[in-house]
């Protein structure tokens, strides 16, 4: 009998589009609320000017104008952006371990790399930061650090993440605090 191997789906993040949508969306409503208050005043249940026949009116009679080429060329650039946007593929948000089957979120694989600093001798402090493509570790030790400290805490960390299908990239910055010995 074959084993069979279940695949989790991969935790992506929010796609690109959602800035363009929620732009079209409050520019929409704007619009709405406007007709909505221009409808009002014209049934003379506010008091007021009614916007639109006045936006008409100042609309009326242009001809074109210089600023317009480079308006139309920026409205372009900004409409290919929002295109862009919309198709490019969704950043992931964990890193696969044990074949697909559990997703490590960076929040994790920082604990799990703080987990693995704070085990060494002569750390006094740390702090980690850690995303699907990296992890950094700031090592704070009182006095003199040896000289191999950072390789050290380097493969520490790695070893931790051992169960990951991919490491990402580890950057571990050593600080010294106090007096030398």
């Amino acid at each position: 009998m074959r084993k069979q191997r279940n695949k989790t789906p991969r935790p992506l993040g929010a796609p690109g589009s959602v800035f363009g949508a929620l732009l079209v969306v409050f520019l929409l409503v704007g619009a709405g609320a406007l007709m909505v208050w221009d409808f009002l005043v014209t049934r003379e249940l506010v008091t007021g000017t009614a916007w639109i026949p006045w936006a008409a009116q100042q609309l009326d009679g242009l001809s074109a104008a210089a600023w317009m080429v480079p308006l139309g060329v920026v409205l372009g650039l900004v409409g290919i952006w929002l295109l862009w946007l919309s198709v490019k593929p969704r950043p992931p948000l964990a890193v696969p371990a044990d074949g697909e089957t559990v997703w490590v979120s960076p929040k994790v694989m920082a604990a799990l790399a703080k987990a693995a600093v704070q085990d060494v001798s002569g750390i006094v402090g740390v702090k980690t930061s850690a995303t699907p493509k990296r992890i950094k570790v700031t090592a704070a030790v009182w006095g003199a650090a040896p000289d191999d400290l950072e390789a050290q805490l380097r493969r520490d960390v790695e070893q931790r993440l051992a169960g990951l299908e991919r490491i990402p990239p580890v950057k571990v910055n050593v600080r010294r605090e106090g007096a030398s010995q």
